[in-house]
Protein backbone atom coordinates (compact mmCIF):
# COMPACT_ATOMS: atom_id res chain seq x y z
CA UNK A 1 0.00 0.00 0.00
CA UNK A 2 1.11 3.51 -0.73
CA UNK A 3 1.28 6.12 1.99
CA UNK A 4 -0.16 9.43 0.83
CA UNK A 5 1.09 12.67 2.25
CA UNK A 6 -1.70 14.79 3.65
CA UNK A 7 -1.31 18.10 1.84
CA UNK A 8 -3.80 20.88 2.31
CA UNK A 9 -5.36 22.15 -0.89
CA UNK A 10 -4.55 25.76 -1.63
CA UNK A 11 -8.09 26.51 -2.80
CA UNK A 12 -11.36 24.77 -3.62
CA UNK A 13 -11.84 25.86 -7.23
CA UNK A 14 -11.62 22.31 -8.56
CA UNK A 15 -14.42 21.33 -6.17
CA UNK A 16 -16.62 24.16 -7.46
CA UNK A 17 -15.88 23.16 -11.06
CA UNK A 18 -16.74 19.53 -10.34
CA UNK A 19 -19.98 20.61 -8.65
CA UNK A 20 -20.86 22.68 -11.72
CA UNK A 21 -20.36 19.61 -13.94
CA UNK A 22 -22.27 17.17 -11.73
CA UNK A 23 -25.21 19.47 -10.91
CA UNK A 24 -25.77 20.35 -14.56
CA UNK A 25 -28.67 17.86 -15.05
CA UNK A 26 -30.33 18.93 -11.82
CA UNK A 27 -30.58 22.52 -13.01
CA UNK A 28 -31.73 21.39 -16.46
CA UNK A 29 -34.49 19.10 -15.19
CA UNK A 30 -35.68 21.74 -12.73
CA UNK A 31 -35.90 24.27 -15.54
CA UNK A 32 -33.41 26.69 -13.94
CA UNK A 33 -31.96 29.04 -16.54
CA UNK A 34 -28.29 28.81 -17.46
CA UNK A 35 -27.67 32.40 -16.39
CA UNK A 36 -28.78 31.62 -12.82
CA UNK A 37 -26.50 28.61 -12.38
CA UNK A 38 -23.64 30.41 -14.11
CA UNK A 39 -23.87 33.42 -11.79
CA UNK A 40 -24.22 31.16 -8.76
CA UNK A 41 -21.02 29.24 -9.43
CA UNK A 42 -19.18 32.34 -10.61
CA UNK A 43 -19.93 34.00 -7.27
CA UNK A 44 -18.71 30.89 -5.43
CA UNK A 45 -15.50 30.89 -7.46
CA UNK A 46 -14.84 34.59 -6.91
CA UNK A 47 -15.53 34.18 -3.21
CA UNK A 48 -13.03 31.34 -2.99
CA UNK A 49 -10.42 33.35 -4.91
CA UNK A 50 -10.89 36.51 -2.82
CA UNK A 51 -11.21 34.85 0.59
CA UNK A 52 -8.80 31.97 0.04
CA UNK A 53 -5.72 32.34 2.17
CA UNK A 54 -3.35 30.74 -0.33
CA UNK A 55 -4.55 32.31 -3.56
CA UNK A 56 -2.21 34.62 -5.44
CA UNK A 57 -1.96 35.95 -8.96
CA UNK A 58 -0.35 33.18 -11.08
CA UNK A 59 2.65 35.15 -12.35
CA UNK A 60 4.57 31.96 -13.09
CA UNK A 61 2.77 29.71 -15.54
CA UNK A 62 3.65 26.39 -17.09
CA UNK A 63 3.45 25.90 -20.81
CA UNK A 64 0.30 23.81 -20.39
CA UNK A 65 -1.52 26.73 -18.77
CA UNK A 66 -0.18 29.14 -21.39
CA UNK A 67 -1.51 26.82 -24.10
CA UNK A 68 -4.93 26.79 -22.47
CA UNK A 69 -4.91 30.60 -22.39
CA UNK A 70 -4.10 30.61 -26.12
CA UNK A 71 -6.87 28.06 -26.73
CA UNK A 72 -9.45 30.25 -24.98
CA UNK A 73 -8.13 33.46 -26.55
CA UNK A 74 -8.36 32.13 -30.11
CA UNK A 75 -12.01 31.16 -29.63
CA UNK A 76 -12.85 34.50 -28.02
CA UNK A 77 -11.09 36.45 -30.79
CA UNK A 78 -12.94 34.45 -33.42
CA UNK A 79 -16.19 35.34 -31.66
CA UNK A 80 -15.47 39.08 -31.35
CA UNK A 81 -13.51 39.86 -34.51
CA UNK A 82 -15.50 37.91 -37.08
CA UNK A 83 -19.19 37.95 -38.11
CA UNK A 84 -20.06 35.23 -35.61
CA UNK A 85 -23.39 34.15 -34.24
CA UNK A 86 -24.61 36.18 -31.27
CA UNK A 87 -27.50 34.05 -30.02
CA UNK A 88 -27.97 32.92 -26.42
CA UNK A 89 -26.31 29.56 -27.02
CA UNK A 90 -23.07 31.09 -28.30
CA UNK A 91 -22.98 33.87 -25.67
CA UNK A 92 -23.44 31.35 -22.86
CA UNK A 93 -20.67 29.22 -24.37
CA UNK A 94 -18.26 32.17 -24.34
CA UNK A 95 -19.13 33.02 -20.75
CA UNK A 96 -18.49 29.43 -19.66
CA UNK A 97 -15.16 29.56 -21.54
CA UNK A 98 -14.12 32.62 -19.52
CA UNK A 99 -15.41 30.86 -16.41
CA UNK A 100 -13.19 27.83 -17.10
CA UNK A 101 -10.21 30.04 -17.91
CA UNK A 102 -10.57 31.61 -14.48
CA UNK A 103 -10.48 28.16 -12.89
CA UNK A 104 -7.41 27.06 -14.83
CA UNK A 105 -5.50 30.21 -13.88
CA UNK A 106 -6.25 30.21 -10.16
CA UNK A 107 -6.97 26.57 -9.24
CA UNK A 108 -4.25 25.05 -7.13
CA UNK A 109 -5.18 21.59 -5.91
CA UNK A 110 -3.46 18.79 -4.05
CA UNK A 111 -3.56 15.09 -4.84
CA UNK A 112 -5.49 14.40 -1.65
CA UNK A 113 -8.19 16.79 -2.78
CA UNK A 114 -8.46 15.24 -6.24
CA UNK A 115 -8.49 11.74 -4.76
CA UNK A 116 -11.20 12.66 -2.27
CA UNK A 117 -13.61 14.28 -4.70
CA UNK A 118 -13.01 11.74 -7.45
CA UNK A 119 -14.88 9.33 -5.20
CA UNK A 120 -17.90 11.61 -5.39
CA UNK A 121 -17.60 11.56 -9.18
CA UNK A 122 -17.55 7.75 -9.15
CA UNK A 123 -20.56 7.67 -6.81
CA UNK A 124 -22.55 9.96 -9.13
CA UNK A 125 -21.54 7.80 -12.09
CA UNK A 126 -22.81 4.69 -10.28
CA UNK A 127 -26.11 6.38 -9.50
CA UNK A 128 -26.52 7.50 -13.11
CA UNK A 129 -25.68 4.02 -14.42
CA UNK A 130 -28.20 2.37 -12.11
CA UNK A 131 -30.80 4.99 -13.05
CA UNK A 132 -30.27 4.39 -16.78
CA UNK A 133 -30.44 0.60 -16.41
CA UNK A 134 -33.49 0.69 -14.12
CA UNK A 135 -35.34 3.14 -16.36
CA UNK A 136 -34.60 1.00 -19.40
CA UNK A 137 -36.07 -2.19 -17.97
CA UNK A 138 -38.89 -0.38 -16.16
CA UNK A 139 -39.62 2.30 -18.73
CA UNK A 140 -43.29 2.52 -17.79
CA UNK A 141 -42.30 3.79 -14.34
CA UNK A 142 -40.16 6.52 -15.92
CA UNK A 143 -42.89 7.50 -18.39
CA UNK A 144 -45.63 7.48 -15.77
CA UNK A 145 -43.88 9.00 -12.75
CA UNK A 146 -40.79 10.99 -13.80
CA UNK A 147 -41.46 12.27 -17.32
CA UNK A 148 -44.67 14.20 -16.45
CA UNK A 149 -42.84 16.17 -13.73
CA UNK A 150 -40.21 17.60 -16.07
CA UNK A 151 -40.49 21.03 -17.75
CA UNK A 152 -42.59 20.91 -20.90
CA UNK A 153 -39.78 21.47 -23.43
CA UNK A 154 -37.58 18.81 -21.82
CA UNK A 155 -40.54 16.45 -21.50
CA UNK A 156 -41.35 16.69 -25.20
CA UNK A 157 -37.70 16.28 -26.19
CA UNK A 158 -37.19 13.28 -23.89
CA UNK A 159 -40.30 11.63 -25.26
CA UNK A 160 -38.98 12.11 -28.81
CA UNK A 161 -35.64 10.53 -27.83
CA UNK A 162 -37.38 7.52 -26.31
CA UNK A 163 -39.39 7.02 -29.50
CA UNK A 164 -36.14 7.07 -31.47
CA UNK A 165 -34.86 4.13 -29.43
CA UNK A 166 -32.41 6.01 -27.21
CA UNK A 167 -32.09 5.40 -23.50
CA UNK A 168 -33.49 7.60 -20.77
CA UNK A 169 -32.16 11.18 -21.03
CA UNK A 170 -30.55 12.79 -18.00
CA UNK A 171 -30.70 16.57 -17.69
CA UNK A 172 -32.42 16.85 -21.06
CA UNK A 173 -29.48 15.09 -22.75
CA UNK A 174 -28.56 11.54 -23.74
CA UNK A 175 -24.83 12.25 -23.51
CA UNK A 176 -24.51 13.75 -20.02
CA UNK A 177 -24.60 10.40 -18.21
CA UNK A 178 -22.13 8.95 -20.74
CA UNK A 179 -19.67 11.79 -20.11
CA UNK A 180 -19.77 11.26 -16.35
CA UNK A 181 -19.46 7.47 -16.64
CA UNK A 182 -16.58 7.76 -19.13
CA UNK A 183 -14.71 10.16 -16.86
CA UNK A 184 -15.19 7.95 -13.80
CA UNK A 185 -14.40 4.81 -15.79
CA UNK A 186 -11.12 6.20 -17.10
CA UNK A 187 -10.05 7.06 -13.56
CA UNK A 188 -10.90 3.55 -12.34
CA UNK A 189 -9.17 1.85 -15.26
CA UNK A 190 -6.04 3.99 -14.85
CA UNK A 191 -5.72 2.81 -11.26
CA UNK A 192 -6.11 -0.79 -12.45
CA UNK A 193 -3.52 -0.43 -15.20
CA UNK A 194 -0.76 1.26 -13.18
CA UNK A 195 -1.07 0.15 -9.57
CA UNK A 196 0.81 -2.89 -8.35
CA UNK A 197 -1.45 -3.56 -5.37
CA UNK A 198 -4.49 -5.76 -5.91
CA UNK A 199 -6.92 -3.87 -3.70
CA UNK A 200 -10.58 -3.89 -4.73
CA UNK A 201 -9.87 -5.25 -8.21
CA UNK A 202 -13.16 -7.14 -8.49
CA UNK A 203 -15.11 -4.08 -7.39
CA UNK A 204 -13.43 -1.93 -10.04
CA UNK A 205 -14.04 -4.53 -12.75
CA UNK A 206 -17.71 -4.63 -11.74
CA UNK A 207 -17.96 -0.84 -11.95
CA UNK A 208 -16.42 -0.78 -15.43
CA UNK A 209 -18.87 -3.46 -16.57
CA UNK A 210 -21.74 -1.47 -15.05
CA UNK A 211 -20.71 1.69 -16.92
CA UNK A 212 -20.36 -0.19 -20.23
CA UNK A 213 -23.81 -1.74 -19.88
CA UNK A 214 -25.41 1.60 -19.01
CA UNK A 215 -23.69 3.36 -21.92
CA UNK A 216 -24.86 0.67 -24.30
CA UNK A 217 -28.44 0.99 -23.08
CA UNK A 218 -28.28 4.76 -23.58
CA UNK A 219 -27.95 4.06 -27.29
CA UNK A 220 -25.03 6.39 -28.06
CA UNK A 221 -22.65 4.32 -30.16
CA UNK A 222 -20.08 7.09 -30.58
CA UNK A 223 -19.39 7.69 -26.89
CA UNK A 224 -19.20 3.95 -26.23
CA UNK A 225 -16.72 3.38 -29.06
CA UNK A 226 -14.54 6.33 -28.03
CA UNK A 227 -14.54 5.13 -24.42
CA UNK A 228 -13.30 1.70 -25.52
CA UNK A 229 -10.56 3.28 -27.65
CA UNK A 230 -9.44 5.45 -24.71
CA UNK A 231 -9.29 2.37 -22.44
CA UNK A 232 -7.17 0.48 -24.97
CA UNK A 233 -4.71 3.37 -25.34
CA UNK A 234 -4.43 3.79 -21.57
CA UNK A 235 -3.65 0.09 -21.36
CA UNK A 236 -1.06 0.48 -24.13
CA UNK A 237 0.46 3.38 -22.19
CA UNK A 238 0.77 1.19 -19.11
CA UNK A 239 3.02 -1.14 -21.11
CA UNK A 240 5.72 1.54 -21.18
CA UNK A 241 8.68 0.24 -19.17
CA UNK A 242 6.57 -2.87 -18.59
CA UNK A 243 9.25 -4.58 -16.51
CA UNK A 244 8.10 -2.49 -13.55
CA UNK A 245 4.58 -3.90 -13.86
CA UNK A 246 5.34 -7.35 -15.26
CA UNK A 247 3.56 -9.15 -12.41
CA UNK A 248 0.29 -7.38 -13.06
CA UNK A 249 0.16 -7.44 -16.87
CA UNK A 250 -1.45 -10.86 -17.16
CA UNK A 251 -4.06 -9.74 -14.68
CA UNK A 252 -4.76 -6.58 -16.67
CA UNK A 253 -5.15 -8.59 -19.88
CA UNK A 254 -7.56 -10.89 -18.05
CA UNK A 255 -9.55 -7.89 -16.86
CA UNK A 256 -9.83 -6.60 -20.42
CA UNK A 257 -10.93 -10.02 -21.63
CA UNK A 258 -13.61 -10.29 -18.94
CA UNK A 259 -14.96 -6.83 -19.77
CA UNK A 260 -14.98 -7.63 -23.49
CA UNK A 261 -16.80 -10.92 -22.88
CA UNK A 262 -19.42 -9.23 -20.72
CA UNK A 263 -19.95 -6.58 -23.36
CA UNK A 264 -20.28 -9.11 -26.22
CA UNK A 265 -22.60 -11.27 -24.13
CA UNK A 266 -24.80 -8.27 -23.44
CA UNK A 267 -25.11 -7.51 -27.15
CA UNK A 268 -25.99 -11.12 -27.96
CA UNK A 269 -28.60 -11.34 -25.24
CA UNK A 270 -30.09 -7.92 -25.94
CA UNK A 271 -33.60 -8.16 -27.34
CA UNK A 272 -36.35 -5.74 -28.23
CA UNK A 273 -37.08 -3.77 -31.37
CA UNK A 274 -37.17 -0.40 -29.65
CA UNK A 275 -33.44 -0.05 -29.10
CA UNK A 276 -31.48 2.52 -31.07
CA UNK A 277 -29.14 -0.16 -32.40
CA UNK A 278 -32.05 -2.38 -33.47
CA UNK A 279 -33.76 0.51 -35.28
CA UNK A 280 -30.56 1.38 -37.13
CA UNK A 281 -29.98 -2.23 -38.16
CA UNK A 282 -33.55 -2.55 -39.40
CA UNK A 283 -33.19 0.59 -41.51
CA UNK A 284 -29.89 -0.52 -43.01
CA UNK A 285 -31.15 -4.03 -43.77
CA UNK A 286 -34.29 -2.83 -45.56
CA UNK A 287 -34.09 -3.70 -49.26
CA UNK A 288 -35.19 -0.30 -50.50
CA UNK A 289 -33.59 1.69 -47.73
CA UNK A 290 -31.31 4.61 -48.57
CA UNK A 291 -30.36 5.08 -44.94
CA UNK A 292 -27.05 6.85 -44.39
CA UNK A 293 -25.13 5.02 -41.68
CA UNK A 294 -23.54 8.36 -40.74
CA UNK A 295 -27.04 9.77 -40.01
CA UNK A 296 -26.41 12.74 -42.27
CA UNK A 297 -22.86 13.50 -41.17
CA UNK A 298 -21.25 12.83 -44.55
CA UNK A 299 -23.38 15.50 -46.21
CA UNK A 300 -22.55 18.01 -43.48
CA UNK A 301 -18.85 17.26 -43.83
CA UNK A 302 -19.03 17.91 -47.56
CA UNK A 303 -20.69 21.27 -46.93
CA UNK A 304 -18.03 22.17 -44.34
CA UNK A 305 -15.27 21.45 -46.87
CA UNK A 306 -17.11 23.40 -49.56
CA UNK A 307 -17.55 26.48 -47.33
CA UNK A 308 -13.98 26.23 -46.11
CA UNK A 309 -12.82 26.67 -49.71
CA UNK A 310 -14.76 29.94 -49.89
CA UNK A 311 -12.81 31.46 -46.98
CA UNK A 312 -9.79 29.24 -46.30
CA UNK A 313 -7.56 31.65 -44.38
CA UNK A 314 -9.70 33.05 -41.54
CA UNK A 315 -12.97 31.18 -42.00
CA UNK A 316 -16.51 32.53 -42.02
CA UNK A 317 -16.93 33.20 -38.28
CA UNK A 318 -17.70 31.23 -35.14
CA UNK A 319 -21.10 29.53 -35.34
CA UNK A 320 -21.81 30.60 -38.93
CA UNK A 321 -21.93 27.01 -40.19
CA UNK A 322 -25.32 26.49 -38.55
CA UNK A 323 -26.84 29.62 -40.06
CA UNK A 324 -25.75 28.69 -43.57
CA UNK A 325 -26.74 25.05 -43.19
CA UNK A 326 -30.24 25.88 -41.98
CA UNK A 327 -30.62 28.26 -44.90
CA UNK A 328 -29.85 25.46 -47.37
CA UNK A 329 -32.29 22.89 -45.94
CA UNK A 330 -36.04 22.68 -45.62
CA UNK A 331 -35.97 20.35 -42.60
CA UNK A 332 -38.64 21.23 -40.07
CA UNK A 333 -37.59 18.88 -37.25
CA UNK A 334 -36.26 20.92 -34.32
CA UNK A 335 -34.90 18.09 -32.19
CA UNK A 336 -31.86 17.29 -34.36
CA UNK A 337 -28.93 19.67 -33.99
CA UNK A 338 -28.22 21.10 -37.45
CA UNK A 339 -26.00 23.93 -36.19
CA UNK A 340 -22.76 21.96 -36.46
CA UNK A 341 -21.00 19.69 -38.93
CA UNK A 342 -20.72 16.91 -36.32
CA UNK A 343 -16.98 16.91 -36.89
CA UNK A 344 -15.04 19.38 -34.76
CA UNK A 345 -12.04 19.47 -37.05
CA UNK A 346 -13.99 20.30 -40.20
CA UNK A 347 -16.30 22.63 -38.30
CA UNK A 348 -13.39 24.65 -36.88
CA UNK A 349 -11.62 24.66 -40.23
CA UNK A 350 -14.76 26.02 -41.88
CA UNK A 351 -15.45 28.71 -39.26
CA UNK A 352 -11.92 29.71 -38.24
CA UNK A 353 -9.91 28.95 -41.36
CA UNK A 354 -6.43 27.50 -41.56
CA UNK A 355 -4.95 30.12 -39.24
CA UNK A 356 -7.45 29.67 -36.41
CA UNK A 357 -7.63 25.88 -36.73
CA UNK A 358 -3.83 25.54 -36.77
CA UNK A 359 -3.43 27.60 -33.60
CA UNK A 360 -6.38 26.01 -31.80
CA UNK A 361 -5.48 22.40 -32.46
CA UNK A 362 -1.78 23.13 -32.29
CA UNK A 363 -2.02 24.09 -28.61
CA UNK A 364 -4.32 21.13 -27.87
CA UNK A 365 -1.82 18.81 -29.54
CA UNK A 366 1.00 20.37 -27.53
CA UNK A 367 -0.86 19.72 -24.27
CA UNK A 368 -1.47 16.11 -25.37
CA UNK A 369 2.22 15.58 -26.19
CA UNK A 370 3.25 17.16 -22.88
CA UNK A 371 0.89 14.75 -21.10
CA UNK A 372 2.64 11.77 -22.74
CA UNK A 373 6.13 13.09 -21.94
CA UNK A 374 5.12 13.85 -18.38
CA UNK A 375 3.74 10.34 -17.99
CA UNK A 376 7.00 8.78 -19.19
CA UNK A 377 9.01 10.87 -16.73
CA UNK A 378 6.71 9.96 -13.87
CA UNK A 379 6.95 6.23 -14.63
CA UNK A 380 10.74 6.49 -14.52
CA UNK A 381 10.51 8.46 -11.30
CA UNK A 382 8.18 5.90 -9.72
CA UNK A 383 10.90 3.24 -9.90
CA UNK A 384 12.85 5.12 -7.24
CA UNK A 385 10.00 6.90 -5.48
CA UNK A 386 6.83 4.92 -4.77
CA UNK A 387 4.79 7.97 -3.87
CA UNK A 388 4.90 8.96 -7.56
CA UNK A 389 2.46 6.15 -8.47
CA UNK A 390 -0.69 8.16 -7.64
CA UNK A 391 0.52 10.94 -9.92
CA UNK A 392 1.14 8.40 -12.68
CA UNK A 393 -2.51 7.39 -12.32
CA UNK A 394 -3.76 10.98 -12.49
CA UNK A 395 -1.60 11.68 -15.55
CA UNK A 396 -2.87 8.48 -17.19
CA UNK A 397 -6.45 9.60 -16.57
CA UNK A 398 -5.68 12.94 -18.24
CA UNK A 399 -4.19 11.09 -21.21
CA UNK A 400 -7.23 8.83 -21.58
CA UNK A 401 -9.67 11.72 -21.22
CA UNK A 402 -7.92 13.68 -23.97
CA UNK A 403 -8.04 10.64 -26.24
CA UNK A 404 -11.76 10.23 -25.56
CA UNK A 405 -12.62 13.83 -26.44
CA UNK A 406 -10.28 13.94 -29.45
CA UNK A 407 -11.76 10.81 -31.04
CA UNK A 408 -15.33 11.82 -30.17
CA UNK A 409 -14.72 15.14 -31.93
CA UNK A 410 -14.56 13.26 -35.24
CA UNK A 411 -18.25 12.34 -35.09
CA UNK A 412 -19.77 14.81 -32.65
CA UNK A 413 -19.51 18.60 -32.03
CA UNK A 414 -17.95 18.25 -28.56
CA UNK A 415 -15.80 21.39 -28.86
CA UNK A 416 -18.97 23.46 -29.13
CA UNK A 417 -20.46 22.09 -25.89
CA UNK A 418 -20.18 23.82 -22.53
CA UNK A 419 -19.64 20.47 -20.86
CA UNK A 420 -16.48 19.86 -22.87
CA UNK A 421 -15.03 23.18 -21.69
CA UNK A 422 -15.60 22.17 -18.07
CA UNK A 423 -14.16 18.67 -18.48
CA UNK A 424 -11.12 19.96 -20.35
CA UNK A 425 -10.50 22.60 -17.67
CA UNK A 426 -10.62 19.77 -15.14
CA UNK A 427 -7.99 17.89 -17.15
CA UNK A 428 -5.67 20.92 -17.29
CA UNK A 429 -6.02 21.52 -13.54
CA UNK A 430 -5.02 17.89 -12.86
CA UNK A 431 -2.05 18.23 -15.20
CA UNK A 432 -0.98 21.37 -13.33
CA UNK A 433 -1.00 19.46 -10.07
CA UNK A 434 1.02 16.55 -11.50
CA UNK A 435 3.50 18.91 -13.13
CA UNK A 436 4.01 20.83 -9.90
CA UNK A 437 4.71 17.60 -8.02
CA UNK A 438 7.36 16.56 -10.53
CA UNK A 439 9.06 19.94 -10.45
CA UNK A 440 9.17 20.01 -6.67
CA UNK A 441 10.52 16.44 -6.57
CA UNK A 442 13.31 17.15 -9.03
CA UNK A 443 14.22 20.41 -7.34
CA UNK A 444 14.55 18.65 -4.01
CA UNK A 445 17.16 16.34 -5.62
CA UNK A 446 15.89 13.42 -3.53
CA UNK A 447 16.05 11.10 -6.52
CA UNK A 448 18.78 12.63 -8.68
CA UNK A 449 21.07 13.66 -5.87
CA UNK A 450 22.71 16.38 -7.90
CA UNK A 451 21.46 19.95 -8.02
CA UNK A 452 23.15 20.78 -11.34
CA UNK A 453 21.58 17.73 -13.00
CA UNK A 454 18.18 18.56 -11.54
CA UNK A 455 18.38 22.11 -12.86
CA UNK A 456 19.38 20.89 -16.31
CA UNK A 457 16.48 18.44 -16.48
CA UNK A 458 14.01 21.06 -15.33
CA UNK A 459 15.20 23.51 -17.98
CA UNK A 460 15.08 20.87 -20.71
CA UNK A 461 12.01 18.81 -19.89
CA UNK A 462 9.82 21.03 -17.76
CA UNK A 463 8.24 24.42 -18.49
CA UNK A 464 10.47 27.33 -17.48
CA UNK A 465 8.82 29.74 -15.07
CA UNK A 466 9.35 33.43 -15.60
Amino acid sequence: MYQYKSVRAKNNLIVILLAYILLYPVFEDLGIRWSVRFLLFLCLAMLDICVGKYVRVPLRMSRIVICYIIFASVILLSFFLQPSRRDVEIVSYMLVLVFCLLFVLFANSSYEQIRKYSRILVLIAIILACYVIFSHFFRNIYIGMILPRLPEDIRVYNNWLLNQGYGVPVGGSIVYADYVMCTAGLGIFSSLAFRQDKKAILRKIALLALFLIAMYLEGRRGELLCFMIALLLVFAGSMYKASTFSKSKKLIVLILAVIACLFILLILLRSGSNSRLAITLQELSAQESNTDISTGRFNRWKLAIQWFKESPVFGMGWGQYGYRYMGKTDIVTTYINFKYAHNDYLNVLCEMGVVGAAILYGVLLFIFVQTIRQGMRLIKLSKSKEEAYPYVIVNSFCFGAQVFWAVLGIIDPVLYKEQFLCYYALIVICLKMVEQYYKETVKSCEVLGNKATATRILNYDMPIEF
